[in-house]
């Protein structure tokens, strides 16, 4: 599960995508403030592919104190790009992003 988060400085990464994707810290820690208070995290550079197919490559991720999201994309991954939100007729909600190099 991911999350798009226009209140979260920075792109962080649960546990469990750290250990499933083998990812190894790059030896720098960041004091991090959370909704759960303050914690100090290890930095991972991370490669992103969205849903559509979209890469963007070294993001620098910190491990999320939150258990409920997989991902939680910071404005550090959103500022790439522009985004949309769009309330159709039939009451669904369409969601795109479109990465600065594909602009």
């Amino acid at each position: 599960k991911a999350l798009w988060d226009t209140g979260a400085t920075s792109t962080s990464i649960s546990q469990r995508v750290i250990y499933e994707q083998d990812l190894q810290d790059e030896g720098e820690s960041r004091i991090l403030n959370s909704a759960n208070g303050l914690y100090q995290s290890p930095v991972y550079r991370v490669c992103l592919e969205l849903p559509n197919n979209i890469v963007i490559t070294d993001v620098l991720a910190h491990r999320t104190n939150n258990s409920y999201w997989d991902i939680v994309l910071g404005m550090d991954v959103i500022l790439t790009g522009n985004s949309s939100i769009q309330l159709r007729g039939d009451g669904s909600v369409l969601f795109q992003f479109e990465h600065k190099t594909e602009l």
